[in-house]
């Protein structure tokens, strides 16, 4: 369970002398790591909780604000991040892809038969980041639309090629039996969104030391930093040809294995041994530009773009290609949210595999 400082409590409320305490419960009420209960009175109680610290927690915030505390060892950093979140509607409109409330479905199900609404109808909706102002489905909206249809259409709607592909039976997991299937023609690796994690993360913290070191009253180390204080256009002007040719360097130079271990069906595992060389290889693949538009989608939709990878990923000839296995089981929001832009991204690139075991 999360504990609530006094000052993020200040920081919260702060945000309620700008908004108003409904417009801010609207926006991240879905957010339980924000509002514990999910109740309006917790705004309410806060209030009454830090008056009597109202005018330390004040100059506090008024400091770091005008950039006289260091962010370095300041641990409220943290806490005027959520705050300008909070102001940039972030939190609704990069709302996380847990299951829709059974009240949310209902209502949502309304919308989606062209029912009539009422007031707290799209209240709802739109604090669940379903629906814009316009009343028009968002890109998640989309998504959560479509996770109820059969692979097919899903694959359809979104114009994903879906392959059949007839494999012997084994109670191994579909991604195990694929690559084992494949390795004779081709090296598949299991990473998932952990893609991310592999060809991603120690590059954001290169970016991280150009934007500090070339960008004078920069000062953030994460992309929700970047967000929220509108850093997009130095995040995406800091990542240059050079850093790039650096970041390859780096990985090549590592010289380890990075070995994932996934758990499927609460017994099986699927074994990724992805060296340095073959990291740089897919990296080489993705290549400078690709890789730029991976990072102002990162930037600009910071949540929205870990999740929702294609199970395995291959480089052949210097080109990637990527591949989502599936078995009886639908896509996921996240992968309805994201497969459009990868498979644009990878020139086609991507297809479903609907495995079925002989």
């Amino acid at each position: 369970m999360r504990y609530y400082s006094d000052y993020f409590k200040y920081v919260i409320l702060k945000a309620c002398e700008e908004l108003g305490d409904d417009e801010v419960f609207d926006r991240v009420c879905h957010v339980q790591n924000i509002l514990p209960m999910k109740r309006k009175s917790t705004i309410s109680r806060w209030r009454s909780q830090v008056s009597k610290h109202s005018n330390d927690l004040r100059e506090q915030f008024d400091k770091f604000v005008c950039g006289q505390l260091n962010s370095s060892s300041f641990f409220y950093h943290g806490h005027i991040i959520e705050y300008h979140l909070i102001l940039k509607d972030f939190y609704r409109q990069q709302r996380d892809v847990n299951e829709l409330s059974n009240l949310e479905r209902s209502v949502f199900r309304k919308y989606l038969n062209k029912e009539r609404l009422t007031k707290s109808d799209v209240r709802l909706l739109r604090c669940g980041a379903l629906i814009d102002r316009d009343l028009k489905l968002t890109n998640i909206g989309r998504s959560f639309s479509l996770s109820t249809k059969s692979l097919k259409s899903q694959c359809d709607a979104i114009d994903i090629p879906i392959e059949q592909v007839h494999l012997p039976y084994s109670e191994r997991p579909l991604e195990s039996i694929f690559c084992d299937h494949m390795s004779s023609f081709q090296q598949w690796y299991y990473v998932e969104n952990d893609i991310w994690r592999v060809f991603i993360r120690d590059l954001e913290r290169m970016i991280f030391d150009v934007m500090r070191s070339f960008y004078s009253g920069v000062r953030v180390s994460s992309i929700l930093g970047v967000k929220a204080f509108g850093f997009e256009e130095i995040f995406l002007d800091a990542f240059t040809e050079k850093v790039f040719s650096d970041y390859l360097y780096f990985i090549r130079n590592e010289n380890r294995s990075l070995d994932f271990c996934f758990a499927k069906n609460n017994s099986y595992k699927i074994q990724s041994n992805i060296t340095s060389d073959v990291v740089v290889q897919i990296l080489e693949g993705i290549g400078f530009s690709r890789m730029k538009k991976i990072l102002e989608r990162y930037a600009n939709e910071p949540l929205s773009c870990v999740r929702g990878w294609p199970d395995l990923i291959s480089v052949s000839f210097g080109v990637v290609s990527l591949v989502e296995i599936k078995g009886k089981e639908s896509l996921t929001v996240g992968q309805l949210e994201n497969f459009s832009f990868i498979k644009n991204l990878f020139d086609g690139r991507l297809v479903v595999n609907k495995i079925i075991l002989k």
